[in-house]
């Protein structure tokens, strides 16, 4: 960088702090206004793109793919308007060197914020599918040891957060657009003290969780509660065929999401196990796994042919073999 002898006491110090080559200052002043009109287009097409997705795992892709594409545009486009290497200048003094930080910073507060202002619209886009549902999670055994326990190791907000996430996550495993799901505005968790160690029950929108099972649980009672949440919201959220599919098969799909979400219980049989394939449960999400693992979205599938009815040619319509001679095929296949 070349110096220049400090100007005379003559010259004012504030005029000498300003002298600059003019062909530079236009040159810098032309690329500060082109980082804000790329760093304006990324945000107006990621944002667009963003608000038009279909789908919770599309937005995502915007994140993903667009959103994370346009931060390393607007990178390159710092490093090209000069934020990482010197600028050029006819004079050395304190002054100029302050003149210079100010340069940079204006350029910095001018994309920055850009920036910022873009993940947020890209974001709000995204979860503004989830805010539209109500989660709510309320106490009614308060007093009893299981309701102790999950006030202490789950929580109400860790709950409220499940269900969220839970939801989330099932639209995607379902490929569900906004429009194919249930009309669903609200969806309740409540602690109760139920009969029996069943650990949950689900009607319609509203979640009950048994006080006595969160009791009886062994070890952090976090992950085991978490993974029936999982399983109660794809009930709340998965078609059943207006009641004719069978029960098995409605449990199966709920505890296939619970698999792929990684929540299976440990007490489950393994890939192989059970001797039907509606032996429910673990049993049927196992075989229902080997099956989307063969065909991609199979699961999908099968639930969205479920909405307004149920029929076993289902599966040899998406398989191109009944289900039977799926089900003796993946016995021999995992050794069963």
């Amino acid at each position: 960088m070349e110096q220049v002898p400090v100007p005379a006491p003559e010259m004012p110090l504030a005029a000498a702090a300003v002298v600059r080559n003019e062909t530079i200052a236009k040159e810098e002043a032309e690329e500060y206004r082109g980082v804000d009109r790329a760093v304006q287009r990324t945000w107006t097409i990621s944002c667009r793109r963003a608000s038009t997705a279909t789908s919770v795992a599309a937005a995502a892709s915007v994140i993903q793919g667009v959103f994370c594409r346009d931060m390393a545009a607007v990178s390159n486009l710092l490093s090209q308007v000069g934020f990482n290497r010197p600028i050029p200048i006819n004079l050395l003094a304190s002054d100029t060197r302050m003149m210079i930080r100010m340069q940079q910073s204006k350029m910095i507060m001018k994309t920055l914020p850009i920036l910022t202002i873009c993940s947020l619209m890209v974001w709000t886009a995204i979860t503004t599918q989830v805010q539209a549902v109500e989660f709510e999670v309320t106490n009614e055994a308060v007093g009893t040891p299981g309701s102790t326990r999950f006030e202490k190791e789950v929580g109400i907000d860790y709950g409220k957060q499940t269900l969220q996430s839970a939801s989330t996550f099932i639209w995607q495993t379902f490929k569900q657009a906004k429009n194919e799901r249930k009309n669903i505005q609200r969806v309740r968790l409540i602690v109760r003290s139920m009969s029996g160690n069943a650990a949950a029950s689900t009607s319609n929108d509203e979640i009950s969780l048994n006080a006595n099972f969160v009791e009886n649980l062994s070890g952090d009672a976090k992950v085991p509660v978490t993974g029936v949440l999982y399983h109660e919201m794809t009930h709340v959220w998965q078609w059943n065929g207006n009641g004719q599919a069978p029960g098995a098969l409605i449990e199966g799909i709920a505890d296939f999401v619970r698999l792929k979400a990684n929540y299976a219980d440990p007490n489950w049989v393994q890939p192989g196990g059970g001797d039907k394939w509606d032996g429910g449960y673990g049993v049927t999400a196992r075989f229902l796994d080997y099956l989307n693992g063969i065909k991609d979205g199979f699961v999908a599938d099968l639930n969205r042919k479920m909405k307004d009815g149920y029929s076993e040619n289902f599966f040899v319509e998406l398989m191109g073999k009944n289900v039977n001679q799926l089900w003796t095929e993946y016995k021999a296949q995992c050794g069963g």
